[in-house]
C-alpha cells in the first residue's frame, strides 16, 4: 500500500503519493430565530394544487436504510479536517513572520484521509451557494450587530479533560446531507439532532431499522400557520423550535397535526416522506402523501425552544453551554449569520478571515449542528479563542472537508444570533409491535 504524505504550504494542501520510490504529485439557509413569525406573512392563502415531485435526489441517498450498515469513516474525516486546519495554521505563521514563505510541514496521513480530501475537492465544483433562494432576514440580529459583550467575550473552559479534540459518539452514523437550494436548513438541523439522539442512546437493535427521518415532514410541522390556512406555500425558511413544539403537541398555540389518523407519532421515515432538493412553488408539498401523515414513527416529547418547553427549560446559550452539551454526547443546533469565508471554506473558519458577510441566500441566517470541539494553538490562530467547534453542515460533501468544518470561538461569538438554542431531550418511538419506546440522552461513559 502506498504511503500518503501531506505537506502544508500557504493556503494550499499538496498531496503526494510515493510509489516504488518515485514521487508522483497529485494535485451550501436562511432559517433563523423565530423566522416563522417574521417571514411567513398571513393572508396568502393555501394553494390547493397537489405537490408534484421535482427533479433532484432525495436526502435518503446520503443515509443507508440499515443502521448496522450505516457506518461512516469518521476517523478519516477528522484526520482530513486536521490536515486542513494545519494548512491554515502554517499560513498564519507565515503571515506573522514566524515561518518562512514556502516552508512545509510534512506528515503522513491514512489512505482514508487522502480519499476524503480528494473526494471533497471534486465535490466543491458542484457547491454553488450563490444559487440558493434568497430570503429577507434583515430583522435578525447577530451578536456583532447587537454588540453583546456577554457573547463576544465568551470563553470556554476545557475543564478536567486532558484531550485536545473530541466529537459526539453518534457522528460515525451521521453521513453528510444535502438540502439543495431550498431554505430548509432548520429542518435538517432539527432532524439531525433527533437522529443523533436516537443513535447515541439506542443499540443496533432499534424498533425499526431505518433512522433516516423525514426533513420534509419536519419542515411541514415547523410551519403550522401555512398548513392551517394563514400562510404561503412558496415562502422558504422555518424555525426548528416550531417543529419541536408542533411534534410534541403539548403547548397551546402549537397543536399536534390532525392528519396522522389519531397516531401520536408525526415524524415518518425519509422513505415514506421523501425530500426533494429543488425549490418549487409548492414548497410545503401539500397536500402531503399518506406516507408523510400516517406512517409516523417518532414524536418529540421533551424539548427546549424559544417559544416554550416541555420537561423543563434548559438554556443552551453561551459557548460554554454549547461545549458542555457536546461533552454529554449530544449535538447542538447553532443559529448564525454567515461570513464569506464560512460559505466557502477548506475546513477552518476564523474571525480574522471573515471579512464581509456572505452573499448566499443563507447568509442572513443559517442553522447547522455542532458535533465536537478542538483546541487551537494561540501562536497559530492568535486571538481566535484557543478552540473551535466542529460543525456539520447540510450543503453536501463539497462544503468544508466532506461536509465538516471547524468554526473558531471568536467567529462563533461574533456571528451567532442572540438567545438560547433549541434542543431535544427526549423522543418517543413506535416499535414494529406498536409499543412505545422512550429515548432520553445518556452521557457517554
Amino acid at each position: 500500500m502506498a504511503d500518503r504524505y501531506f505537506s502544508t504550504t500557504s493556503r494550499l494542501v499538496v498531496l503526494f503519493v510515493f510509489v516504488a520510490g518515485s514521487g508522483l504529485s497529485i494535485s451550501g439557509c436562511a432559517d433563523g430565530q423565530m423566522m416563522y413569525d417574521k417571514v411567513f406573512g398571513k393572508g396568502a392563502g393555501i394553494d390547493s394544487d397537489a405537490y408534484v415531485p421535482l427533479p433532484g435526489d432525495p436526502a435518503s441517498q446520503h443515509l443507508s436504510s440499515k443502521l448496522s450498515d450505516d457506518s461512516v469513516d469518521t476517523a478519516s474525516q477528522l484526520e482530513a479536517l486536521d490536515v486542513a486546519i494545519a494548512d491554515q495554521a502554517q499560513a498564519n505563521l507565515v503571515q506573522a513572520g514566524l515561518a518562512l514563505s514556502g516552508s512545509e510541514t510534512a506528515f503522513t496521513a491514512s489512505d482514508g484521509a487522502f480519499e476524503v480530501l480528494e473526494g471533497g475537492e471534486k465535490a466543491k465544483d458542484s457547491l454553488q451557494p450563490d444559487s440558493f433562494q434568497k430570503i429577507d432576514t434583515s430583522f435578525l440580529k447577530s451578536a456583532t450587530e447587537l454588540s453583546l459583550a456577554d457573547y463576544t467575550t465568551n470563553t470556554v473552559s476545557w475543564g478536567s479533560y486532558q484531550d485536545t479534540k473530541f466529537t459526539i459518539p453518534a457522528l460515525d452514523r451521521m453521513p453528510v446531507r444535502d438540502q439543495g437550494r431550498r431554505g430548509t436548513c432548520a429542518s435538517f438541523a432539527g432532524i439531525g439532532l433527533i437522529e443523533a439522539l436516537i443513535i447515541q442512546n439506542s443499540s443496533n437493535q432499534l424498533p425499526f431499522k431505518e433512522v433516516d427521518l423525514s426533513e420534509q415532514r419536519f419542515y411541514h410541522l415547523s410551519k403550522p400557520e401555512s398548513w392551517q390556512g394563514g400562510g404561503s406555500l412558496s415562502e422558504q425558511g422555518s424555525d426548528t423550535g416550531s417543529g419541536f413544539m408542533t411534534s410534541s403537541g403539548d403547548l397551546s398555540g402549537y397543536p399536534a397535526p390532525s392528519d396522522t389518523g389519531g397516531s401520536a407519532y408525526n415524524i415518518p421515515l425519509e422513505t415514506n416522506c421523501p425530500y426533494q432538493k429543488t425549490p418549487g412553488a409548492n414548497d410545503l408539498q401539500v397536500p402531503l402523501g399518506d406516507g408523510c401523515k400516517s406512517k409516523g414513527v417518532v414524536r418529540v416529547s421533551k424539548f427546549s425552544a424559544w417559544g416554550g418547553s416541555v420537561g423543563g427549560f434548559r438554556r443552551i446559550e453561551t459557548a460554554q453551554h454549547v461545549y458542555d452539551e457536546l461533552r454529554t454526547g449530544k449535538a447542538v443546533i447553532l443559529y448564525t449569520k454567515l461570513s464569506r469565508n464560512w460559505e466557502r471554506n477548506e475546513g477552518i473558519v476564523t474571525f480574522a478571515g471573515a471579512g464581509s458577510p456572505g452573499n448566499s441566500g443563507h447568509a442572513g441566517g443559517h442553522a447547522y449542528l455542532a458535533v465536537g470541539a478542538k483546541k487551537l494553538s494561540e501562536s497559530e490562530f492568535p486571538g481566535e479563542g484557543g478552540m473551535c467547534f466542529v460543525v456539520r453542515n447540510s450543503w453536501g460533501k463539497g462544503w468544508g472537508v466532506n461536509g465538516l468544518s471547524c468554526i473558531t470561538l471568536k467567529w462563533f461569538n461574533h456571528w451567532r444570533f442572540e438567545g438560547a438554542f433549541p434542543t431535544v431531550d427526549e423522543v418517543q418511538l413506535v416499535s414494529d409491535a406498536n409499543q412505545q419506546l422512550t429515548i432520553a440522552n445518556k452521557a457517554p461513559s
